[in-house]
């Protein structure tokens, strides 16, 4: 209990250095989340990739889809092609689009937050 009181004194006391540091991590986090990103798109591809291939080879053994998805591009029919590209690349896509959406107002709303609590804990409330 003695040590949770005294991390939120420090915690508390250290605010303003949260505020100076932010500036200065800015490259760091687009890096993050450039990474973080790209390891949410990934399995969301996967997903729904083995589900367009669940559905789109119907009967078939597992063989069977993996030489069909090996062969050269010239090999195989444009449509399938097109129906993947319009599939599951485009839902991967859509979903990571919403996600970045959703992370960046999240983002905007705590920075917006923090301003406003930074601006009335120093007397610059009616600014």
């Amino acid at each position: 209990m003695v040590s949770v009181a005294i991390f939120l004194i420090v915690y508390i006391l250290n605010k303003k250095e949260l505020y100076t540091q932010h500036q200065t991590l800015k490259i760091i986090d687009k890096i993050f989340v450039g990474i973080f990103t790209f390891c949410s798109w990934i399995p969301l591809l996967c997903i729904l990739s083995a589900n367009w291939a669940m559905n789109h080879f119907q009967r078939s053994s597992i063989n069977q889809i993996l030489f069909t998805l090996t062969q050269p591009v010239e090999g195989i029919n444009q449509l399938q092609l097109d129906s993947y590209i319009v599939g599951p690349l485009m839902q991967s896509l859509f979903f990571i689009f919403i996600l970045i959406f959703i992370f960046y107002g999240i983002n905007r709303l705590t920075k917006l937050k923090k301003g406003l609590l930074f601006l009335n804990l120093s007397g610059l409330k009616n600014c």
